[in-house]
This record gives C-alpha cells, sequence and structure tokens, in this order.
C-alpha cells in the first residue's frame, strides 16, 4: 500500500492545512495511507485533532530555531523508520526541512508552494536573500522532484528563485458541502444573530497584516450606517487581534461585529451567511473564497491573486486593494440587490462544482506522484485510483 508523508512547518488553521486535511480524507477512502509530520506544537490545534480523528498519524518536532540539530536528527530517524514512498512538503520550514529529512533518506519529494509572500509583504526581488528563502530555495532547486504551486500568481512571484526548474500549477480546490434546508439555515442564523432580519456578512482567515482587517471593518462602519441591519463575523485569529479588538471597540461596532475566534465549523457559519467579503492585499488561491462559494454565497473582495481568476462578474464584485470608498460601493450595490445576490451564489456554487472539486484535484497530485515515482507509481496509477 502507498504510504504519503506530508511535512508542514503548524497546523494551525490556515489554506495548507486544510489542503492536507482534504487530501488525506480523499486518500483514505482510495486506500492510500497517510502521516503528517509538524515542526511545531500540534496539542490543542484544530487541523491536528481533525487529522487524528480520520486515523492518520500525526508527529510533531518542534524546536525554537529551524537548524536545531536535534530536531533535525529525530525528523530524519523518524522518516527513515516508516515505509513511505513520498514525502510531500509544504510551507518554508516544512520545504526546507522535510526536503533535507527525504533526501537523506533516500525518499523522493514533492514541495509545494502555497503564498506568494508571507503574513506580512508579498515577495519582492530580495525576499530570497534571507537566510530562510536561501534555504528554501536550495532545498526547492535541490531536494525537490518535483515543485507544484497552488495557482499561476504564486508560481509567477517564486519563478525568479527557481531558475529553469519548472513549477506545476495545481490550484486548490475545496469539497462540495451538502445544502443544507431553510429550517436548519434559520435556526443556524437566529443562534448567531438573535433574530432573523438581519444581513450576514461574513470574512475568514488569519487574523495577519496582509488580510488587511481594520480596511474591512472600517467599510462595514460606513456600511452599517447606511444598513443598520448587518452584522459583520469575521472567524479566525492571529497577531493582529487586540488591534481588530480595539478598532472595533472605537467605532462603536461591539455589537455589530463577532468574532467567534478559530472554528472547526466554517460551513455551517457560511451556509447562515449572506454575503462573503475580503479586503485583503495578499492572497494565493484561499481556501475561504473557494469555500465560501461552494456553499453559494456571492463575493466582494480585492482583485489579488488568483482572486480574478476565481471570482468573475457573475459570482461576485472585485474592488483595488485600500479602497474602502469601493468596498462600501460594493457590499451596498448587493445589499440593494437580494435577487442579484442570490444569482451570484447560485453561479458561485456551480463555478466550484464545475472547475474546482476536490476529486479532480487529487487525481492531478496523485497523477505528478505516480510521474516522481516511475515504475513504483504504477499502483498508485491503477484502476484503483480513477483519474
Amino acid at each position: 500500500m502507498t504510504h504519503i508523508l506530508h511535512v508542514v512547518d503548524l497546523l494551525d488553521v490556515g489554506g495548507a492545512q486544510k489542503l492536507i486535511n482534504y487530501f488525506a480524507h480523499e486518500a483514505i477512502q482510495r486506500g492510500i495511507d497517510v502521516s503528517v509530520a509538524c515542526l511545531d506544537e500540534i496539542s490543542g490545534k484544530i487541523p491536528a485533532e481533525e487529522l487524528t480523528a480520520m486515523g492518520v498519524p500525526v508527529t510533531a518536532f518542534p524546536a525554537r530555531r529551524l537548524a536545531d540539530p536535534k530536531r533535525i536528527a529525530a525528523l530524519v530517524r523518524y522518516v527513515r523508520s516508516q515505509h513511505f514512498d513520498l514525502v510531500h512538503t509544504h510551507l518554508s520550514y516544512g520545504n526546507i526541512l522535510g526536503g533535507l529529512a527525504a533526501r537523506l533518506a533516500g525518499l523522493p519529494v514533492v514541495a509545494t508552494l502555497h503564498l506568494a509572500g508571507n503574513d506580512e509583504t508579498p515577495l519582492k526581488a530580495d525576499s530570497f536573500s534571507t537566510p530562510r528563502g536561501w534555504a528554501e530555495t536550495i532545498a526547492l532547486k535541490i531536494f525537490a522532484a518535483r515543485v507544484m504551486a497552488v495557482g499561476e500568481s504564486v508560481a509567477r512571484a517564486h519563478r525568479p528563485r527557481l531558475g529553469n526548474k519548472p513549477i506545476d500549477v495545481i490550484v486548490n480546490a475545496v469539497p462540495q458541502p451538502e445544502p443544507i434546508s431553510t429550517g436548519e439555515r434559520q435556526a443556524r442564523r437566529l443562534q448567531i444573530l438573535g433574530r432573523q432580519n438581519q444581513t450576514l456578512l461574513i470574512s475568514v482567515s488569519r487574523f495577519a497584516v496582509v488580510k488587511e482587517l481594520p480596511d474591512l471593518i472600517v467599510a462595514f462602519q460606513k456600511v452599517h450606517d447606511l444598513y443598520p441591519d448587518t452584522k459583520l463575523v469575521l472567524i479566525g485569529d492571529g497577531s493582529e487581534r487586540s488591534r481588530l479588538e480595539t478598532l472595533i471597540q472605537n467605532l462603536n461596532l461591539n455589537q455589530d461585529v463577532i468574532l467567534p475566534g478559530r472554528r472547526n465549523d466554517v460551513f455551517d457559519w457560511l451556509q447562515a451567511s449572506d454575503l462573503y467579503v475580503s479586503a485583503s492585499s495578499l492572497e494565493g488561491l484561499p481556501l475561504s473564497i473557494l469555500e465560501a462559494m461552494a456553499i453559494g454565497l456571492p463575493i466582494v473582495s480585492t482583485n489579488v491573486g488568483e482572486v480574478p481568476r476565481l471570482v468573475l462578474p457573475e459570482t461576485g464584485i472585485l474592488v483595488p486593494v485600500h479602497r474602502t470608498d469601493l468596498l462600501v460601493e460594493a457590499i451596498c450595490k448587493l445589499l440593494e440587490q437580494p435577487g442579484q445576490r442570490q444569482a451570484m451564489g447560485k453561479a458561485a456554487r456551480a463555478h466550484i462544482t464545475q472547475n474546482y472539486n476536490i476529486t479532480s484535484w487529487f487525481n492531478r497530485i496523485i497523477a505528478l506522484y505516480g510521474e516522481v515515482l516511475g515504475k513504483k507509481g504504477a499502483d498508485l496509477l491503477s484502476g484503483r485510483i480513477p483519474i
């Protein structure tokens, strides 16, 4: 039986972590074993708990610094002691240490690039000149048999560092949730809002600088002045939380902006909402928007990363970064036209079903594994795994 190891920096709630979860769920159903190595603590982390509940072994290798000799040795021993066929690495530390451990264990590596930058700033020409950037570039060039990116904008941001090494673009995908009844939706809305006749805006992200949540909150205040029966839910957590809480208090929005923290029931919150909003200045191919569209929500978002390829005119409205005036205008336009919201939501769901479904995404990754494994990949690409 084929056994794949995923190595990731951390198992906080995020896009890379969700993709590992989605991969594991599909792999188990196809008879493929999956294990996960995390380079940080996993206690109390929702993605780690979800993987464990699926029967996926999750092993932690925390350390205070990247080049910790004890961690490197422990990770190499672990990779050598298991019967893995391939190592799939994610994010910077995962690409570096996972790639190194796999190379020392004689295993092939597929490395994934998830972002066109980090939580503070987009990639720039000198972004790869830091010690970590240099180390990851070496790992991608030398250790990785193949490098994949979650979208064309992500691949474009990283191509300068990889020279002639090709990058396989395999766009993100999400599962298609089952529709819920009107009664179930109303019950969820009543639980969140306290009453039914309100409009619920929602955004899901890390509370990081590049997510530009202050822009979104300021825009919402102006929307709320015009439409008092609106509320905004910001699902997530992170380093910017205290700043956001202060801003919400200063704008007297304590009763109208809801911060429920990290959640493992995001689909439930999305299904209770009316409109998905994002003010981010940096994205790859955001799973949060994919999930919202899969639910059937219309989108108002900034035109960054892969979002313009994802959110079409018939599924939402795009605005430039830091243009809160245009963000307000777009939100108000859809609040004024519930019929257009519903039409956009229906089109969004159909778009995700046709172009961003989990089965096609998983099969493309499996096909890539088969190419890397060569003869060993024949069984992986047998009739048990339809391509």
